[in-house]
């Protein structure tokens, strides 16, 4: 029974871990990672974005992340291109910062489930021990030659 909670256990790991892996791959392909230069204009960052994903060269993505740094979240959500149709001016880089918010939570949430899964083994395994019998000073000679004879 124990073995079998340990593999639930690490299988659940694996799982989480997996999923993580997969969105951040996904968002990594709408969110570049390039160099920035500064002073990206509004109309280079719309005609980057108004290209296939698999062609933009990052005038989008660097233009909104300057806005991020400059200026804060609530004007990048807010903002408002001035040469996309009505209906989509307001969610460019709110999309964007969408995207960009679950690269950086994945990336830092990855090691925080590692770190809560060998947490919740150390506490199963230190309960499971719970129920072993005690080790008589015989049986730690016993098993101590074993060990050395298996060296």
């Amino acid at each position: 029974m124990f073995w079998f909670m340990l593999l639930m256990l690490l299988a659940a790991c694996f799982a989480i871990v997996l999923m993580f892996e997969k969105s951040l791959q996904q968002a990594t392909k709408l969110v570049p990672d390039v160099q920035c230069n500064d002073g990206i204009e509004e109309l280079a960052a719309f005609l980057d974005h108004s290209n296939p994903t698999s062609k933009r060269n990052g005038e989008f993505h660097c233009f909104c992340l300057d806005m991020l740094n400059t200026n804060g979240y609530s004007y990048v959500m807010d903002y408002r291109f001035t040469l996309a149709p009505e209906d989509e001016a307001g969610d460019l880089c709110y999309d964007w910062l969408v995207n960009y918010g679950m690269i950086t939570s994945i990336t830092m949430g990855i090691p925080g489930v590692v770190c809560l899964v060998n947490i919740l083994t150390e506490v199963f395994v230190g309960f499971a021990s719970m129920y072993r019998r005690p080790i008589t000073q015989t049986r730690n000679v016993i098993d101590s030659i074993f060990g050395v004879t298996l060296i």
